[in-house]
């Protein structure tokens, strides 16, 4: 009995600590209905109207008649902490004449959890430390305490070069795609990391490129004359040293070292001891362990719709205020090796193939888990949900998703993406065992699978405080959309640009000098991005925008958005920060309207010569910031007219009507979660070598003077760290 009131009273607590969203209640919109079910673990089941968990429910909907009115499935209020993701297939689909719709209950505000409540006793440890037993065969990469995220430990140290030659020859295993020598070894200084330290398959490492952090993991650590070798993990420390443009793991630069035991002297980190059993924590200032609720993920993905095919989808379905909270996510695994290699945004490599990406049309590249995830689907609606507290990507439509819309939900604290649209595979669909591009027998969607997402509305969500853990994914991602509405908006504090939109570059645009001469791609366009507000972009990257497009996307409209204040004394090399970032490729553009507030040494427009692009409009934008090229010349075929330097944000009455009509409407944003709305940002750790250049204060830069600060935190930590093993 008292374990029962144990747990009820942890999951009591974890509601408070947990958003709700009041405006969707599921007391909306009941007309039509034929038959009203309820979830509530707290009553008695009769088969037929209550149901005591959600998997019930579901399987009893699918013997229904939908044809003749909506069936609605009412959850009450408490935490569901899930043993498995909720999985909806074809199986469980509506009708048009009658969706099915599972909604929060009137006045309940139902958290469906992919993690578990640490119940066990916290001991002291000493030195601001504490340990509580937890049994878990992997490695633990995200943790939540009181609603708010925890990171692994984590240090920066200077790679001294690289050790080792493996030569890897294609056809070899599955991942093997191309020959290939590369190195399995990294040195460092012997005290970067205590050669006998607890768990080294449990360490990543990773470093920074102006825009993308690539992440590998260690395998065995041993003294190797006066420094200390770190060996990788293979295959996939290999497969991240074939990346193009510089984004290859980095044997002789910083990398941040994660997920050392002796590294733990920060409030707010963590570390897990997979071998010993038990979990560490420093609390942040405030937080009693005694009463905290603390959340150990376990589950990937919380709920994924998942249709079979083309002809075999899910569809006429809604989720209406709901939260879907806590996702874990290991990297990704290739040979039983773990890392994270992307080129850019949220595509990662999972085979080891050539350096031109383009060449294969992406093939070797993936995404990750989403705590919501669509693919094989129509005619779904999330309305006024809460997706936070990620181990990868909040909400994903990843391939074959149409007429579905994301409208009033609150998409905040994600390790990667808010929000994901597409695949990097979709350039052409249909193209697997092709004639398009090398290894296409390798496509990742089968022919009767692959599918362009279409005709989408995403429209009133706030996405905030995205790419906590992966520093190069743009807030909201848009691989490749035939028709999408992305308006009324809010994207604030994100790590890179607010929203990407495209893929491909110039390299699909079907020129003679493109991978598919003759044949561009079309699966990118229509696309209306109106009336949206960004906040505070681009706050540890660069070489991004609020708004970053890349290939062609005709039919596309950027109009009427606010931009309000973009980059940071965080990010690197600011030069390379722009307002609306116009890459390689962007085509058939029209942009109007558009207020950007953004220091003047920015780009408000870049439209410089980045190569082949063209036909893009900009009329009658403002911006504090006069330059519209980084590069000096502008592409050939840019027109710009009209445009309005304002320094001072003195705005007239047109862009100020832009202003105060940006983003989402005032009566949804208000009953958003005030966990979301009020929620600040968790100041990325960039590594230092990658700091900015700005002006000089007092005879010495920001950026010397947060290095002189960063060097004199690193020495008291030192000390600390010294006389704590001392101690021991």
């Amino acid at each position: 009995m008292r374990k029962a009131l144990a747990g009820l009273l942890a999951a009591v607590l974890l509601c408070m600590c947990l958003p709700a969203l009041s405006f969707a209640e599921g007391t909306e919109n009941m007309e039509n209905v034929a038959f009203r079910l309820t979830v509530d673990p707290a009553r008695t089941p009769d088969g037929k109207t209550v149901f005591s968990s959600l998997a019930d429910a579901k399987a009893y909907v699918r013997t229904l008649d939908k044809s003749h009115g909506d069936v609605v499935v009412e959850l009450a209020d408490g935490v569901y902490e899930l043993d498995e993701t909720l999985v909806f297939t074809p199986e469980d689909s509506g009708t048009p004449n009658g969706r099915v719709r599972y909604v929060a209950a009137e006045g309940a505000h139902p958290v469906l959890s992919g993690g578990k409540t640490v119940t066990g006793d916290w001991r002291d440890e000493g030195h601001g430390i504490y340990s509580v037993e937890l049994s878990r065969d992997r490695k633990l990469r995200a943790l939540y305490v009181n609603g708010e995220r925890a990171y692994m430990t984590s240090e920066v140290a200077k790679g001294r070069g690289a050790t080792g030659e493996v030569t890897v020859t294609a056809g070899e295993a599955d991942w093997a795609w191309a020959d290939g020598t590369v190195h399995d070894g990294v040195l460092f200084e012997k005290d970067a990391i205590p050669v006998d330290t607890r768990n080294p398959e449990d360490i990543e490492l990773m470093t920074q490129t102006r825009w993308n952090t690539t992440i590998v993991c260690v395998d065995s650590l041993k003294r190797r004359g006066l420094r200390l070798e770190a060996k990788l993990q293979m295959p996939y420390a290999g497969i991240a040293q074939t990346l193009g443009w510089g984004n290859e793991y980095q044997f002789k630069e910083n990398n941040m070292i994660y997920n050392v035991f002796e590294h733990l002297d920060e409030p707010g980190e963590f570390y897990f001891d997979k071998a010993g059993g038990r979990l560490y924590y420093c609390p942040r200032e405030g937080e009693d362990l005694s009463t905290a609720q603390v959340v150990v993920p376990t589950l990937e993905s919380i709920l994924r719709i998942e249709g079979e095919s083309l002809e075999n989808r899910v569809h006429d379905l809604s989720f209406e205020g709901l939260t879907f909270a806590y996702t874990d996510w290991n990297l990704h695994e290739v040979g039983g090796s773990f890392g994270r290699a992307t080129n850019q945004a949220a595509a990662a490599l999972t085979a080891f193939a050539e350096e031109d990406w383009h060449g294969y049309l992406y093939r070797a590249y993936d995404v990750g888990p989403a705590a919501v995830l669509l693919t094989s689907a129509e005619r779904i609606e999330l309305s006024g949900n809460t997706v936070c507290h990620t181990g990868n990507d909040g909400v994903s439509l990843v391939n074959d998703v149409s007429d579905t819309a994301v409208t009033a939900n609150a998409v905040y604290d994600t390790a990667g993406a808010a929000l994901l649209i597409g695949h990097p595979q979709h350039m052409y669909i249909g193209d697997k065992a092709s004639d398009k591009g090398r290894h296409a027998e390798r496509e990742k969607y089968d022919v009767t699978v692959e599918g362009a997402c279409k005709s989408l509305t995403v429209e009133n969500n706030l996405f905030k405080n995205t790419s906590r853990l992966f520093w190069g994914v743009a807030g909201v991602l848009v691989y490749a959309a035939d028709g999408l509405a992305f308006e009324h908006n809010n994207i604030e504090n994100t790590t890179y640009s607010g929203l990407s939109l495209g893929w491909g570059w110039w390299n699909m645009n079907g020129d003679s000098e493109s991978v598919v001469p003759g044949t561009p791609s079309t699966t990118t366009r229509n696309l209306s991005v109106r009336y949206n507000k960004f906040v505070n972009t681009v706050t540890t990257l660069s070489d991004a925008g609020a708004i970053y497009t890349i290939g062609d996307m005709p039919g596309t409209v950027i109009s009427e958005n606010y931009i309000d204040t973009i980059g940071s004394a965080y990010s690197n090399k600011a030069y390379h920060i722009r307002g609306i970032h116009i890459d390689e490729g962007t085509r058939h553009v029209y942009g109007e309207k558009n207020v950007i507030k953004i220091d003047p040494a920015y780009a408000c427009i870049d439209c410089g010569d980045w190569g082949k692009k063209g036909n893009n409009t900009w009329d009658n934008n403002y911006s504090t910031a006069q330059s519209y090229t980084t590069t000096e010349t502008y592409e050939p075929g840019t027109v710009i007219t009209n445009a309005h330097y304002v320094p001072d944000a003195d705005w007239d009455v047109t862009a100020q009507a832009v202003v105060d009509n940006a983003g989402v409407a005032p009566q949804v944003y208000a009953a958003f979660p005030a966990a979301a709305r009020e929620s600040e940002m968790a100041v990325m750790r960039a590594i230092p070598e990658y700091k900015p250049n700005v002006p000089l204060i007092g005879g010495l830069s920001v950026a010397g003077a947060a290095a002189l600060a960063a060097c004199a935190v690193c020495i008291v930590r030192k000390v600390i760290r010294k006389r704590r093993q001392k101690a021991q």
